[in-house]
Order: C-alpha cells, then structure tokens, then sequence
C-alpha cells in the first residue's frame, strides 16, 4: 500500500506541465543515457557555492528537463540525459548566471564554473537583507520572514509564534492583534480551504519569504470598486523564489517520552507515555499548477496549544468553550491543488481527513457571590475523552480577469463523526454552613453530522457606462445530523441528608439551514462619485427533536422537547461614494444609510405543551453609513468606518428544557430571545517609513448592542445553581483596540525594538435573584408553568424586568489588557538574541456586590536565543518566568518555562532534539469571570517531555542533489 500511495503522487506530480518544472521521460528508459559533473565556486574568493540551481533545457524550449542543486562543497551531477541539443545553466541568487550551449553524445564534465557576483542583485539582497521586519501598507500588514529566525525544521506555526501580534492554536486557530484569521492563502491562492491546521503544521518556515496579514475586501467590492462592512481578515504567505516553481517536500518522525517527576505539586500530568510526532508533505510548483499533499500523527504538542471545543451551533451562531489544556492526539491526511488550466479561472480542489483524540482533566475553585447572603465555593474537577472523525471536501472556482464580467463558486461537504464521554465532581460549601450539595455525574454522546455550504456571487460590470455595474452574491449551508446521549448523576443535598439519582437517554435528531442573497447596483454619478444600492435577505431555520427516555426504556416525556426556529431578515443599503487617486495619495469617503428588518419565529413543545413566540413580530434597525479611507506616498494610512448589524439568538438557548449535565448547576432556555443589533465604530491608523526601518499601527473598535443575551441567575435552598438566558434590557457596549510599532536603536539595524498592545472593555448586563426563587422540580419540570412564574404571561417579561418574580439588574464592567515588548539583537550572522516581556492583567467591577470585584495580573519576562556553529550545528533556547497576582488561593504559582533544541543538518538528512519544560514547572491556569462568579481551573497538559526526530528533505529542499532523491523514491516503489 506504501508503495502505491507513494507511485500515486509522484504520478500526479510529473505530468504537471510547466515553464521550468522536472518531469520524467521516456528518454529516461533509454540504455544510452549520458551524465554531466561541475563544480560551482564564487569567482572572487573561490568558495564553494551551495544550494545552486544546475538544469538543463533542451535548445528552443523553457521546460527545465534535468534538475539538481550543488551540494555544501559546490559540486553537482546531472543524470539521465539523452542525445541532444541542451542549454547549460548554473545560476544563484547574487550572482550572474552561467550559460553555455551543449550538444549530448557522451558524458560532459564542465570543471570549474566560476560565478560572477552581480552587484545590483547584491545591493537588492542588502537591502532586502536588512528589510523592515514589519512593513505596513494601507489595509496590509507585511512581516519579512527573513527579519524572524527559526531553526532549520521549523514550521509555518513556529514562525509565527515569532511574530508579535500572532497567536496560534493546535486546533487551527489563528489570530492577529486579537482578532481571528478566517482563511490562510499560499501565494494569493486558496490552502485547504476548511483546514488552516493543514499549512501551520505542514508548511516549512525556511520556504516563506512573506507573511501578508490582509483586511480584505468582499468579492462584491473588489469587483465594484465600492467598499463596503464586509470585510475579513486573511493572512497571505508568499513563497521564496526559488519554491514557486519545481517540486520540494520533507517526511519527518520523531519519538520521545514526557518526564512527569513528582507530581505532588501538580497531578494533572501524565505518566510516563511514549510521545511521537511524525508527518510528510510534498508540493509540486509550476506555472500553472500546485500540487501540496500531506499527512500525519502525533500526540505531542507544545505548551500553551489550546484545545477548541464546539458545543452548539445554530445557524450563522457558533458557541464554543475553549479548554486550555488537554491531551491530544491527531492523525490527518489531505491533498490540495490550484490550477490555472481551466482558460481565465482559478481553480482549487482539497480533500481532507482529520482524527482527534482529546483527553481533558481538570480542577477549579469557583467562588459565586450571593447578594445579602455568604459566598458559595465551589470545587470541581472532572475528566472526559472525545474521539472525532473529520471528512472534507472542497471545491473553488473563480475567474480572474474581472473587466467585464466575473463569477465565483466554493461548495464544500463534510461529515463529522463524535463520540464524547466525561466525568465530573463537585463539592459546594459555605464558610459557615459547611458542605450545602455534592454531585457525581457521568455523560456520553454519539452524534453524527452532514454539513454543507455553498457561497458564490458573480456580476456584470460598463452595463452602457463606463463603472456601472450588477452584481449578486449567494450564501448558504445545510446540516442534519443526530445524537444519541446518556446521562447519569447522583446528588447529595446537605439539607435534606437524602441523594437524588438520575439516568436518563436521549436520541436527538437536528437540522439547519441558511440561505441569502445579495444584490448590488452602482450608477456612476461623475468622475469620483458613485450611487450603490444593496439589497439583502436571508433565510434560515433550525429543528431539534430530542426524546428523553429512562434506564429501563420508558418514555420521559418531561424531559423531551420539540423546537423549530424560523428567521428572517431583510436589509437596504443606499451609499454614495467619492473616490479620488493622485499618484499614491488615495482618498474615499461613503456615507448613507442602511435598514434592518428581523423576525424570529419559534415554536416548541415540552411536556405536551405547544407554544409559538415571535410570530409576525418584526424588529427594524436603522443606523448611519459612513466610511473614511486615506492613503499617503509617506506610508501613512487612515480609515474610519461606521455602521450596524443584525445577529439571532442561537437555537440551544431558545430550548425549552433543563440541562442536568452539570447536577449542582442547571440550566434552561429561553423562547423569548430577541434578535439583536449593533451599531459599531472603527478608527484604524497605519504608518510605515521602509527607509528607517520603522512602522506603527493603531486599531480601535467600539459597539453598542441593542436586545444582546445576558443571563439571569438564582439559587433554591439547596444552593443548587440555576441561569437561563434573557434579553438585556439595556444596551451593552464594547471597545477594543491594538497598538503595534517597532523601529532599530542603531545605526546598522541589528538591534531592534517591537511592541503589540491589546485591550477591551465591555459593559456587560447580568440579572441576579435577590430573594428565594424556590426549588424546581427536575422529576415533573413544567416550562410553561415555570415561565409565567418568572418572566410572566405575556413575551415581554414583565414581570421578570419589573423585579415582581424577585430579579434585579446587575451592570459588569469587564477590562482586559495585553502587551508584548520585544529587543531582537543580530550580533552576528550566527547570533539571535531576543528578550521580551509580556503582561495580561483582567479587572471586573459588579454593581450589585462589591465583594465579587477581581483584579488578576500575570507577567512573564523572556530571553531566547538561537546559534549556529560554523559547522552547521542549530542551538537554540528559551526561558520565560511567569509571576501570578490575583488569582485564588492555591492557584497561581510562579512558574520557570525553559526550552532548549538542537539541530543539524547532513546533507538530506536533519537531525534534532527538543527537550520541553526542562524543569518541569508549566502548569495550564485558566482564569474566568462572569456576571455573579470567578473562577480559576487548571488542566490536563502534558509536563516536561522530549522528542528525537528525524527529517528527510527532498526536491528543492534537500541540501544535496535532489536527483539521488528521485531515484531513492524510485527505489521505495519498486
């Protein structure tokens, strides 16, 4: 099977036509084949030049034919040539190229080619050499990959985890001055389009010459020349030069053991586990075709990697619950190809299948804060193990010339497969009261998932005028899917010395669907101005069937529900648009209006009880438009942009049942919730001067949101916790904001400084019960009757927000900052010092009690360094010292991070050593506030470990001749 897979992409690999590509012949088969030898040396110094391009192309054509790379001492062998007429050519960046014609009739030895070096190509390479590490231009952020060192097998992720303002998760994950990356492009062009994890972890750092941070444009926008909200945030990578053509690949295994100690001090690790981390990939660039196909499996990663935990989606509504820790496993295999070979289109087909295997443990001491009455401490720690199955398949047409016309189409298919199971304890006491509650609960679930999308637009641009244009766009998706669960528990109440035991089934079956669609017309008004219209609708709709059964089989119909949720919403847009270019000053200014009209249409059924809300009843929204943009020749940009939008209440908090997963902590839903709006502002400052070396940036965002969720919480005399979601009556606001900038401190511009500043605030709405709500009775729960009690008969709430059922507001002013000081010394060529400090601090004030207030710091100061011995040898460390302030007795212990690596590179061969935690002092603390409570968890990772692993480059990454690699993956097949 090896054997075959390995003959299947290699095939695919060399029937890729090209400008310069290697292919293979039949004139390979041939008896009479000829060889040719040289040697490269620099013609000043008679060093050996390594690494340099030899090929061969037959007289009169531009496809490269014979291919290799000088090896560490110059020298070079081409095999496999037929008789014939060749061009000869030796060529390496920084130096002229050497050219010879050449008739094959026998073997030809080319002695010593001694290259020329070119000066203009070396001032370009000065320059480029000592390239503004982050160049920032108008609405993209360019970091030079060669300003960031990594050692010799680094991947895509391990450089960018140099980069200040990124953060990267295992999972995929990708954010940049605090804002998710929605798409990761090579070259402009689409990368497994539902897997960014496919090029962090496959994409070798040495091969990227730019990261391009992009807020792009909608396609409607690009195609318009009409800039509109929908803009995203994507990050570009641009490959050196000599990978954008040609083949190159790596395979990699590695092995080792985590080194637990004394876990006294920290349980939450492992014993000791055979650890393996091993992966290949192999990408073929040509002219018109890339080619990347990979594959992996490891359970090793490195610390701090988070874990992305989705536990409901209902329409365009994703919540997710990070878990900052855990143990995982993953085994991935994909191919992805772009082509040009459809006439005027880009093309990218991608398939991809993904295993993960997540094993969670964790502890937390949680403190709620009871208005007039004593604080409730809560310890927990649960474990759970979840095993998902990924199937993918994407496909993406686009055509590129967009003058007149243009279209775009991505369908994409996946099934996904889960299997989760947990335990949990708990343990809730008061100071005085002593033990209040106790619970043991175990649950499971089986679920499996259809899901498909489709987006795609196109338009029709100088219908009779010049700018005047028409055009659509389309988005859509669909998924059904079911879930068969149990859950089981077993609750201690203190007051009443009795246990309550519960087992209960559940067969779930789920649907969803979206479907909208925009249209778009600009009439040009005069040489700068433009009149845009846009008109948009949406449809969307959800259905959940979960039937609740007992342990003998029976029926439970308290714990069955029906719900189908229907929304709608419509949306115009009127602008007017000025536009004006000189040069490279460019100015933009759009202001207009925009109406937003949403209706959200439920119907459920819970214990026999029918009931229907929002029906017929419409929300309209209407806010300003305006939008300023402003581009200078000195690299200084400006844009200020403010607008609305709509977002739906998510289908699992609309549900009209408990949720008893957690005994001690029971929650509900709410069919009252309203859709929401927001009106927001932008302001975004960019300046970058290349000949100092120097760029700073500046982000701010505020929003108001009108109906927004916020959570009603309340405690019966068992101190047993109950939230259910409600609209807040008031709005709720929003601020973030980033600062970036670097710049050198001397002259040469080897010491240089950078700083990332991140921060938000918010004013969150919260309803806490100031008087016994009284206990609901989880064997014979009524939702009907238990909403007239708390929020009244009528779907406004009356008697909830006027304080009858006993609730008052509750106003949560949350702050969160984050910073990240860097001094990056280049000493030498050999040398990279970096030392840095970092800082996150969080601070919430309550209204309603100021006992609840947190002020929680953590700083960590750095050193890394990275060096690399004239004989080749990579060494490279780090050690950071964490302090914690804030947090719960208990928790926040100072930790010792210290991280060393060593590699070497043998020609194809690599060869390294990492040792992870060297004193194994990590611990994974997580840190939470919410409306009435703060908690601090720790989790399962995975300690101190070490990993030896093995790399085998080949094509345009193999240090020696790629040729003998050919004929050792020849010998692999047969």
């Amino acid at each position: 099977m090896k054997r075959i897979l390995i003959l299947l992409l290699f095939a695919g690999l060399y029937v890729l036509p090209a400008s310069a590509q290697i292919y293979i012949s039949s004139d390979m088969f041939r008896q009479r084949v000829f060889k040719a030898q040289v040697s490269v040396v620099d013609s000043l110094t008679a060093e050996p030049v390594g690494y340099a391009s030899v090929y061969l192309k037959e007289r009169g054509d531009t496809v490269i034919c014979n291919f290799t790379l000088t090896d560490n001492d110059g020298k070079a062998e081409l095999k496999d040539i037929t008789t014939g007429h060749y061009v000869f050519t030796v060529e390496f960046f920084g130096y002229k190229p050497f050219v010879k014609e050449v008739y094959f009739r026998k073997n030809e030895d080319f002695g010593t080619v001694r290259l020329v070096p070119d000066v203009q190509a070396l001032e370009a390479a000065t320059v480029s050499a000592t390239a503004n590490p982050i160049e920032m231009k108008q609405d993209t952020v360019i970091y030079n990959a060669a300003a960031f060192r990594t050692l010799d097998n680094a991947m895509l992720k391990d450089l960018l985890k140099k980069m200040p303002g990124f953060e990267v998760g295992s999972d995929g994950t990708v954010k940049h001055n605090g804002e998710e990356l929605k798409e990761i492009t090579v070259g402009g062009k689409k990368f497994f389009l539902d897997d960014k994890a496919a090029a962090l972890n496959n994409l070798p750092a040495k091969v990227v010459d730019k990261v391009k941070v992009i807020d792009r444009e909608s396609e409607t926008a690009q195609f318009t020349g009409i800039k509109d909200a929908e803009k995203e945030k994507v990050m570009d990578i641009e490959l050196k030069k000599e990978y954008k053509e040609g083949f190159f690949g790596n395979l990699r295994a590695g092995a080792g053991t985590n080194l637990p100690g004394d876990k006294k001090d920290n349980p939450l690790i492992p014993d000791g586990k055979l650890l393996y981390n091993a992966n290949t990939m192999l990408s073929a660039y040509s002219e018109k075709d890339q080619l990347t196909v990979l594959a992996g499996a490891s359970n090793a990663r490195g610390e701090g990697d988070g874990v992305l935990v989705m536990f409901g989606m209902d329409g365009d509504d994703y919540t997710m619950t990070p878990m900052s820790g855990g143990l995982m496993t993953t085994y991935n295999a994909g191919a992805n190809l772009n082509t040009d070979r459809i006439k005027d289109m880009e093309t990218t087909v991608s398939a991809n299948y993904r295993r993960t295997l997540t094993d969670n443990r964790s502890r937390s001491d949680r403190t709620t804060f009871r208005e007039d009455s004593e604080d409730l401490g809560t310890l927990s720690s649960g474990s759970g193990r979840t095993i998902g199955d990924n199937f993918s398949g994407s496909f993406s047409l686009r055509k590129k010339d967009r003058q007149k016309y243009y279209f775009y189409l991505t369908p994409t298919l996946s099934y996904d497969l889960s299997d989760r199971n947990s335990e949990r304890r708990s343990e809730s006491s008061t100071a005085t009261g002593g033990l209040q509650n106790s619970s043991e609960s175990r649950s499971s679930s089986q679920s499996r998932t259809w899901t498909g999308r489709l987006y795609g637009g196109g338009g029709v641009s100088k219908l009779g005028k010049d700018r005047r244009s028409l055009s659509f766009s389309i988005n859509g998706y669909f998924n059904d899917g079911n879930t068969d669960s149990g859950e089981y528990s077993e609750t201690y109440l203190a007051s009443r010395s009795e246990t309550d035991v519960r087992d209960l089934r559940y067969r779930t079956d789920s649907r969803g669907y979206n479907a909208s669609l925009n249209l778009s017309y600009v009439e040009p008004l005069a040489e700068r101005w433009a009149l845009q219209t846009n008109l948009g609708s949406s449809w969307s709709g959800s259905h959940s069937d979960k039937a609740a059964s007992n342990a003998d089989g029976s029926a439970n119909d308290y714990f069955s529900s029906l719900s189908d949720s229907r929304y709608r919403s419509q949306s115009a847009n009127l602008l007017v648009q000025y536009n004006r270019s000189e040069g490279q000053d460019r100015n933009n200014l759009q202001f207009g209006v925009q109406v937003n009209r949403a209706l959200n249409e439920t119907y459920t059924r819970s214990y026999g009880v029918d009931k229907t809300t929002g029906e017929g009843d419409w929300y309209t929204n209407w806010s300003p438009y305006i939008r300023l943009s402003f581009n200078r020749k000195n690299g200084a940009s400006t844009f200020l942009s403010y607008n609305g939008s709509s977002s739906r209440p998510s289908q699992s908090r609309m549900l009209p049942v408990l949720d008893l997963s957690n005994p001690t902590m029971l929650t509900l839903g709410n069919i009252y919730l309203q859709p929401g709006f927001r009106h927001s502002v932008s302001l975004t400052f960019r300046k970058n001067n290349p000949q100092k070396q120097s760029g700073i940036g500046f982000f701010l965002d505020a929003g108001f949101r009108f109906r927004d969720v916020a959570t009603a919480n309340w405690f019966d005399d068992n101190l047993i916790q109950y939230s259910i979601p409600v609209p807040a009556r008031k709005p709720t606001l929003s601020t973030s904001f980033n600062l970036n900038f670097n710049f050198p401190l001397n002259a040469d511009k080897s010491l240089m400084l950078s700083a990332f500043g991140y921060g938000n605030a918010n004013r969150r709405i919260g309803y806490q019960n100031v008087r016994s709500f009284g206990t609901l009775d989880t064997r014979s729960f009524d939702y009907t009757a238990f909403m007239e009690k708390f929020w009244g008969t009528d779907a406004a709430g009356g008697k909830f927000y006027s304080g009858e059922s006993g609730f008052q507001e509750s106003v949560t002013r949350v702050f969160q900052g984050i910073t990240d000081v860097r001094l990056t010394w280049k000493p030498t060529q050999d040398w990279d010092i970096t030392a840095g400090f970092s800082g996150i601090l969080n601070r919430s004030r309550y209204s309603l009690d100021e006992r609840a207030n947190t002020f929680t710091r953590r700083y960590s100061p750095s050193v890394e360094m990275q060096y690399t011995t004239p004989k080749g040898w990579e060494f490279g460390t780090d050690v950071s010292y964490r302090v914690y302030r804030g947090y719960a007795e208990g928790y926040g212990t100072p930790e010792c991070m210290w991280n060393f690596k060593i590699n070497k590179n043998i020609k194809q061969f690599g060869l390294s050593f990492m040792i992870q935690d060297i004193l194994n002092q990590t611990r994974n603390l997580n840190h939470s506030v919410a409306e009435n409570y703060v908690e601090d968890a720790y989790s399962y990772i995975l300690g101190r470990y070490f990993l030896f692993s093995f790399t085998w480059n080949f094509g345009k990454m193999n240090a020696a001749q790629s040729q003998k690699a050919q004929n050792a993956m020849w010998d692999l097949m047969f």
